[in-house]
């Protein structure tokens, strides 16, 4: 089991209101210094040339479109901005309303509320269009914004595209502030939810 480190210390109409340290999940762990305790942190056999780490401050990507933009009204998010004021949680799948990702998806669907109760905002992002995701998040009742990267850039950025093509399923948590304390890549739908709700658990 991967204790998580704990914390140290909205568009064009923005909306107010993820190790590697990278690894794999049998990798051997090592212990890193915290001020308040010590955690223990998973790393990885294969260390990626880029992405995040455990520690990194989180990227400025800018306004970033929702499920509800269109063409005539530009619905987006920033990050950054809501970081002032709460943590985030960011999951990412490779596509909308398909198998593995629905089963990602409604896994944290149904832990938003334990969620929101720790003053963090989930996210769920890929490289659908806007369309593509609404469907999906009306169709399943998602009670949280999913955020479309179609041209890939910000899913660069945060080291879980896969050749431009694709994403790698995966999710990062960074606290208020903006400080990344959880990243992990190339997880399975059920260990994504796994570990967004031992960090959740973690928080009370």
């Amino acid at each position: 089991m991967i204790k998580l480190q704990p914390s140290r210390t909205s568009c064009t109409r923005h909306i107010s209101t993820g190790f590697v340290k990278r690894f794999d999940i049998m990798a051997p762990k090592r212990k890193v210094a915290s001020a308040a305790e010590d955690v223990v942190v998973a790393t990885s056999k294969k260390v990626k040339a880029d992405g995040l780490s455990v520690g990194d401050d989180f990227p400025d990507l800018g306004p970033l479109e929702t499920e509800e933009s269109t063409d005539a009204s530009k619905e987006t998010v920033d990050l950054k901005d809501i970081l002032k004021t709460k943590g985030v949680i960011l999951f990412f799948y490779p596509r909308a309303n398909t198998p593995g990702c629905t089963t990602q998806a409604c896994g944290l669907r149904d832990t938003y509320e334990s969620i929101a109760a720790t003053d963090y905002e989930l996210f769920g992002m890929s490289a659908d269009k806007p369309k593509s995701q609404l469907n999906w998040k009306t169709k399943n009742n998602f009670p949280y914004h999913l955020l479309c990267d179609p041209s890939f850039e910000a899913l660069k950025k945060l080291g879980v595209a896969k050749g431009g093509k694709s994403v790698n399923r995966s999710h990062i948590i960074v606290e208020k502030g903006g400080k990344v304390v959880v990243v992990e890549y190339g997880i399975t739908p059920k260990n994504s939810i796994a570990g967004v709700k031992e960090f959740i658990e973690s928080k009370k």
